[in-house]
C-alpha cells in the first residue's frame, strides 16, 4: 500500500515517517478487519465481539509472523517503513 502526498500525510509535527504512520494505520485496519470476520462468521465463539474472546480468524492472525501482517508501505518522496528496510536488509545477504 502506498501513502499519498497529501497535508493530512507528510504535514504533521511528528519524528515518524509518513510511510511508519500508515504501516502502523494498516495494522490496525487489519485487526479491525479480523475482528469483524469474527463477528461475522464466528459469533457463536465471540459473541458481539465485547468479551476478551479470540475468535478463530484473530487466532490465525496470531500464527503470521510478528503476530500481525507485514505491511511493506513506500510514500511519494521515497520514504518507505521499517519492514522494507528489514526484508532488503534479508534479501541482499
Amino acid at each position: 500500500k502506498t501513502s499519498t502526498g497529501c497535508k493530512t500525510r507528510n504535514d504533521r509535527a511528528t519524528t515518524m515517517s509518513p510511510a511508519d504512520r500508515r504501516t502502523r494505520e494498516i495494522k490496525n485496519e487489519y485487526v479491525r478487519e479480523f475482528r469483524n470476520l469474527d463477528k461475522v462468521f464466528a459469533c457463536e465463539f465471540v459473541g458481539d465481539g465485547t468479551g476478551a474472546v479470540v475468535g478463530p480468524f484473530e487466532r490465525a492472525q496470531q500464527c503470521f509472523h510478528s503476530k500481525q501482517i507485514v505491511p511493506l508501505c513506500a510514500g511519494w518522496f521515497g520514504e518507505v517503513n521499517k519492514g522494507i528496510v528489514v526484508i532488503r536488509k534479508e534479501l541482499a545477504r
